[in-house]
Order: C-alpha cells, then sequence, then structure tokens
C-alpha cells in the first residue's frame, strides 16, 4: 500500500508475530525509500525495556506509545509504562509536555481507585509532575494551564475542596484571558474540567468564547455542541447510560412508567442530554393513551420545551421535531 500511494500515517505494533517487529520494518522502510519523513510512524507496543524504547527512538518514529492497559483499568501498569517513557525522553527532542500529562493523569485514575495510601502517593507525584512540567516549559501558557488541571483533580482526590475551588477559579480565569494562544484540542480539555466539576457558568461561558472564536470552524462547532449537551464525568455518563439501557428495555416490553423512571433517575446523572429528555417526552404519549391525563401532555411539553433551542444540525432536532408534532396531535385531540 504505501508503495503505491502516499500514506499521512501508520500506527504499527511493535510485536508483529514471528519475523521482523516493528521497529525493524520501520529501519526496512525507510532504508529503501518506502517511508519517507511526510508519513508519520507510530510505535505501539506494550514493552518498556530500555533497549527497546531507545532504539525505536533512534530510529525516529513519529511517536512511541507504550500499549497501556487502560483497557484493563491496571492503571499501575500503564503508570510505569509513561514513566518509561519520561525517563527515557527526558532532555531529548522526544521530551514534551504530553508525556508529562499522560504519566500525572494516570496517577490521579489509579489514586481515585485506590486506599488512602495510594492515594496520598499517587497524587503527591502528579502535583510534583505537574510542578516539574511547568519548570521544563515555563513559556507555554497552555502548560501553565494543562498543569493547573492535573493539580485541580489531585486535590479533588485528596479531599482538598476549597484549594480544588480556587484552581478552578484560575483556570477559567487564566483560560479566558489566553484564549488566542492555546491549540483547540486543549481548549475542548478546558470545557471538559469545568464542566466535570459542576462549574455550569463557567463552562457555559468558555464554550460561548470558543464558539465566537472559531464561528466559521462547523466542525469544531459540532464539538462544542456535543460536549455542552453532555457536560459530565465519565462515571456520571456511565452510571446515565446504565440507567437509559434499562428504561430502554422497560420501553421494549411497554412498561412504560418503569422506563418512565429510569430514563428520569439518568437524566440526574446527565440532565442536559438531549437524547434523555427526549426519552422522558417519549413516554409520556405511552402513559396518556392508557390514562388520558392531562399531566401527562403538560409534562411532555415541559420536557421539550428544554429543547426549545436545539440547533436544527443537531443530530436529535428531526426526533424533537417529530415529537413537537405528536404532542400538538394529541392536545388537539383533547380539546
Amino acid at each position: 500500500m504505501l508503495k503505491d500511494q502516499s500514506i499521512d500515517i501508520v500506527i504499527c505494533d511493535f510485536n508483529l508475530g514471528t519475523g521482523q517487529d516493528g521497529q525493524q520494518l520501520l529501519e526496512e522502510m525507510r532504508s529503501t525509500g518506502e517511508v519517507t519523513h511526510v508519513t508519520q510512524w507510530v510505535i505501539i507496543t506494550a514493552e518498556t525495556s530500555k533497549d527497546m524504547v531507545m532504539g525505536a527512538i533512534e530510529n525516529e518514529p513519529d511517536d512511541y506509545l507504550a500499549k497501556l492497559s487502560r483497557q484493563l483499568k491496571d492503571y499501575n501498569a500503564s503508570a510505569r509504562a509513561y514513566k518509561e517513557v519520561l525517563s527515557l525522553s527526558n532532555n531529548t527532542l522526544h521530551d514534551t509536555p504530553e508525556n508529562y500529562v499522560n504519566l500525572a493523569d494516570t496517577l490521579n485514575t489509579a489514586a481515585r481507585q485506590g486506599g488512602d495510601g495510594k492515594i496520598r502517593n499517587a497524587t503527591r507525584q502528579a502535583m510534583e509532575l505537574a510542578q516539574r512540567m511547568t519548570q521544563r516549559f515555563p513559556d507555554k501558557v497552555s502548560v501553565s494551564l494543562k498543569s493547573r488541571i492535573i493539580q485541580i483533580n489531585a486535590n479533588d482526590i485528596q479531599g482538598l475542596d476549597k484549594v480544588r475551588d480556587k484552581q478552578l477559579d484560575k483556570l477559567f480565569e487564566q483560560s479566558m484571558n489566553n484564549i488566542d494562544s492555546l491549540e483547540q484540542d486543549f481548549t475542548l480539555d478546558i470545557a471538559r474540567t469545568l464542566y466535570s466539576f459542576d462549574r455550569q457558568q463557567q463552562g457555559d461561558e468558555w464554550v460561548d468564547a470558543l464558539r465566537r472564536k472559531y464561528i466559521d470552524d462547523s466542525k469544531f462547532q459540532q464539538q462544542l455542541m456535543m460536549l455542552q449537551s453532555e457536560p459530565i464525568s465519565d462515571i456520571a455518563k456511565a452510571r446515565a447510560a446504565e440507567l437509559n439501557k434499562a428504561g430502554n428495555t422497560c420501553y421494549r416490553n411497554e412498561d412504560f412508567p418503569g422506563a418512565l423512571e429510569k430514563f428520569s433517575l439518568a437524566l440526574e446523572y446527565s440532565p442536559r442530554h438531549p437524547g434523555l429528555i427526549l426519552n422522558i417526552a417519549q413516554a409520556y404519549p405511552k402513559l396518556y393513551l392508557d390514562k388520558p391525563d392531562p399531566k401527562h401532555l403538560s409534562n411532555m411539553e415541559g420536557y421539550l420545551k428544554r429543547l426549545i433551542h436545539l440547533p436544527q444540525d443537531h443530530y436529535q432536532y428531526e426526533r424533537f421535531q417529530t415529537l413537537v408534532q405528536r404532542l400538538i396531535a394529541l392536545q388537539e385531540e383533547a380539546n
């Protein structure tokens, strides 16, 4: 494939089974000219030995990614791998802020799942990494903000709510003052952080500022819309998804009161999600047809009004309009 067309990026496993490994394949294809420096070559591996990693770095793959075991929730193994990468990249061209952030985030995640001793140790290391990163890259505003986000999470894990809240205020203020110098992708991380700690107003102000800045970027506008529709933590998302699934099961089994109960509980975890709001609205006509209580239509209307400003290009807009028409028809029949 590389011989016949130009490829922007190749993601290659280090372990290719018998024969060549990913590093050897890179060496061969670089030597024959089949892979030029126009193509980014990423080596993914579960190996973290110094010889293997240094060999990959010497052959200048565009990125070295330890195949971390986050999917298995083995955050300790992930932390060891990231520590190896950070250590080996120190004082090289591969020494980047992302190496510090990856390790600190993994340590904070491990701390959330560990006991008291692990929490203190992991969060202390995360805080130290945040400080080291700022010292290593002192002139980058984004690094200062990334460091602050690491500290916010570490303080939250330790139960230092007042310190965390002060850091959140500083994050918002510093971000607003430096919006023009921040990478677009990172601006989403700032929004996620604000929303995950229930800073709804600050999160909305930040997203509105980004909408104005990137007014002509339709793809990014869509990302902002999706982010703002569900500005909650991963844990809350998982719980909302679980309850929503249970609600759908009830709905399919024509247990509409049960479906409404599950959807309503899910909405408590994700109060702005258009899909959940519409699920609730969709349950009320079923209840109304079983028992024509005007309250059912009134409640349905109340939930639909929550989405009155839903953009026409939103993926739930057509469904929203269908339910609005359904409500109007039921109201006319009732009158």
